[in-house]
């Protein structure tokens, strides 16, 4: 069985074009993350602090990790958290984005 399962990939291979090596692709799903777990909320260490809600990560592509929920300074003037996010089988991590910092990169990276 694996002979002729060998011989039929071996003669696919022979008989297709050069470029369609580069059509195959493989990936690993390791479907939705838990819920989100309830966390109570320390005390605000200073004004220009924010919230950064605990949320699931992607780890080693087999599980998910908690990260607990934490305050930040955001990293410049006008910036504010985007969670991470699971949606169509992806997952997005957060980031920082907004202010006139993220505008000007936004622009500079698209001419």
């Amino acid at each position: 069985m694996k002979r002729l399962l060998g011989a039929a990939l071996l003669a696919a291979l022979i008989s297709t074009e050069p470029t369609a090596f580069g059509q195959i692709s493989f990936g690993i799903q390791i479907g939705r993350p838990p819920a989100n777990r309830v966390q109570v909320r320390p005390q605000r260490p200073g004004r220009s602090h924010v919230w950064i809600g605990g949320y699931w990560y992607p780890n080693n592509r087999h599980v998910y990790r908690w990260r607990p929920g934490y305050w930040a300074v955001p990293p410049f003037e006008g910036a504010y958290w985007v969670a991470p996010r699971y949606n169509g089988n992806r997952y997005y991590y957060g980031y920082w984005a907004g202010g006139e910092r993220h505008h000007r990169r936004y622009h500079r990276n698209r001419r």
